[in-house]
């Protein structure tokens, strides 16, 4: 890759598939003069090497030790061997700045701060070590030594900041940031696939039938609400539900259990996935997103589902019981409802109820979800002081 552009290096330890924080940042990074390349591992059929937009490309490397059985030793392999060929790499193309996202990548950063090469670490999970195996915990908590090595550390809000410097205190002499998991402002929306008709589709059929369109993007179960949005949805004549998730069989027989026939019932449709290129497509089309998470770990307690954010920016109201730190503004904006903990489904399905296809309430919500979206949320507002940042970190390199 040949360009007078400075180049910046984001590496993660896992597959880059549907990762929007990955590729949003990456697409800033390039608009704002940068050259961007996004490493992580290859899996399944997808492309070794992918155009992310103009000045930001994808490569994904294909792992050997993958042909090891299934467990912790294959995952060990395969780490090692990936951090291995980042240095390489690092070492050959000698990037002004190197970002490593969540635990295990934080590991390279030992190798970053030897050679001088500015970096962040970019902490998009918090790491729950206690309900960790035994060799996993143990790399965790290896990994969490390495944060104090990064020049900059970078968290989704500001719970979260709390609670990675209450484990790393000596991390707060560090410049640390805080952007949410939000997209830019554009949609960069392209002509939709195939799946993205077939759901815009079947939203602009119900809302023909004046049906409000609630619709649920990202992993399906029960731990994220879905059969208790179903049953709220089944009690009311006038609501529709769109499920955008992977129908891996566990889901599948969680949704049966509630709409044996949900792959033929008019109120329910359920899309097997779609890219994240065409998801701005399908929300706009839609009237209330649902973000919900079962568990009372700390992940998911300080959580920032990026759903939240991708609603919003569609103009969505947001009903949720997750994102704490989100939530009062929210409330404040008149753009979603906050759901109680334990709440069930008749008290969501009146809820629901409220926000009646052409009705002003929701007409209201939507223009405020944009509002506190554009205003507050947007990925460039958010990006604007970590960008200032990055250049005075590489503006000598």
């Amino acid at each position: 890759m040949v360009s007078s552009r400075p180049l910046v290096v984001l590496i993660a330890a896992h597959p880059i598939w549907n990762v929007p924080p990955f590729f949003n940042a990456a697409r800033l990074l390039a608009r704002n003069g940068y050259q961007v390349i996004v490493i992580g591992y290859q899996q399944g059929d997808l492309p070794q090497r992918e155009r992310i937009c103009d000045h930001a490309v994808v490569l994904r490397l294909a792992i050997r030790s993958r042909n090891i059985p299934v467990g912790p030793i294959r995952k060990l392999c395969s780490l090692v061997e990936l951090l291995s060929r980042c240095r390489r790499i690092i070492s050959r193309l000698q990037p002004v700045l190197v970002t490593v996202f969540n635990d295990p990548a934080s590991l390279l950063l030992r190798h970053l701060k030897k050679h001088d090469i500015p970096s962040i670490c970019w902490l998009l999970e918090y790491p729950e070590v206690d309900h960790a195996g035994r060799l996993e915990g143990a790399l965790l908590k290896f990994c969490q030594r390495s944060w104090q090595r990064a020049d900059t550390l970078v968290v989704p809000n500001y719970q979260r900041l709390a609670l990675h410097l209450g484990q790393r205190p000596e991390c707060q002499q560090r410049p640390c940031f805080v952007v949410h998991n939000a997209p830019p402002g554009d949609s960069d929306m392209q002509k939709p696939g195939s799946a993205a008709v077939g759901a815009i589709d079947a939203v602009r059929r119900a809302r023909g039938k004046g049906d409000t369109v609630v619709v649920y993007s990202g992993a399906v179960g029960i731990r994220y609400g879905i059969q208790t949005m179903l049953k709220a949805v089944l009690q009311a004549d006038n609501l529709f539900l769109l499920i955008l998730g992977k129908q891996h069989s566990l889901a599948v027989s969680e949704v049966s259990e509630i709409v044996p026939d949900y792959e033929t019932n008019d109120k329910v449709r359920w899309i097997n996935e779609i890219p994240y290129r065409d998801l701005a497509a399908v929300l706009k089309e839609c009237d209330i997103g649902f973000v919900h998470y079962i568990g009372e770990n700390l992940n998911t307690r300080f959580s920032a589902p990026g759903k939240l954010y991708e609603y919003m920016r569609a103009g969505l109201v947001v009903f949720t019981d997750a994102a704490q730190e989100v939530a009062p503004l929210l409330r404040a904006a008149g753009a979603g409802e906050v759901l109680p903990r334990g709440f069930n489904a008749e008290d969501l399905s009146v809820r629901l109820q409220k926000y009646s296809q052409g009705s002003r309430i929701l007409s209201e919500a939507k223009e405020n979800a944009t509002g506190l979206y554009q205003n507050v949320f947007r990925l460039e507002v958010q990006f604007q002081p970590l960008l200032d940042h990055i250049r005075e970190l590489t503006a000598c390199r």
